[in-house]
Order: C-alpha cells, then sequence, then structure tokens
C-alpha cells in the first residue's frame, strides 16, 4: 500500500509494536507505488517499509530511516472510535 502517514503498528496481547519511517510526496515507490508491505503467515508477520526509487552515481548513497516503538499494557479496544483513542497517546508520545 502507499502509505502517506508514514507509520503503522502491530498489537498482540496488549503488547504494540509502532514503526515510523518516511513518505516522500512525488516520489516513485516500487511495488507497484508501494512504501508499505504487510505479509503474515502462521509462523510470522512482517512490517516492512520501502524508500521511494532513487538513481544512484557512483559513491553516491542513501539512507531509509526507520524509527521503532514498543509499548506495554496496551488495550486498543475493538470499534474504530476506541483504536483511534488509544492510539493518540501513544503517536504523541513517539513523535
Amino acid at each position: 500500500m502507499l502509505n502517506t502517514p508514514g507509520w503503522c503498528t502491530y498489537e498482540n496481547n496488549g503488547q504494540l509494536f509502532l514503526k515510523r519511517f518516511p513518505f516522500k510526496q512525488g516520489m516513485q515507490y516500487p511495488d507497484f507505488g508501494c512504501n508499505c508491505e504487510i505479509f503474515t503467515n502462521a509462523r510470522m508477520l512482517e512490517v516492512e517499509s520501502l524508500s521511494p526509487l532513487m538513481t544512484l552515481s557512483t559513491n553516491d548513497s542513501i539512507a531509509h530511516e526507520e524509527e521503532w516503538y514498543l509499548f506495554r499494557n496496551v488495550n486498543l479496544g475493538s470499534s474504530q472510535d476506541e483504536i483511534e483513542f488509544s492510539l493518540k497517546p501513544i503517536m504523541q508520545q513517539s513523535s
């Protein structure tokens, strides 16, 4: 997906993983324009962020930085309103 806010979360048993990553407006992203890819199966969950496509010359470099946060004792609730309300202080704490 193209994730313009630049963050995603995963909650399991009261523990929340939050990943923040940059989104650069107007840039081309790989995999059909995606900067965020989620994969899951019975053994694992993958939360991957992607940088925009860039052409580099010899000796050039780029960096794609992610910020990871872990929170304990999180109860997001079950409705959209409860989840948004519960995430608000977490998002403020991590910004």
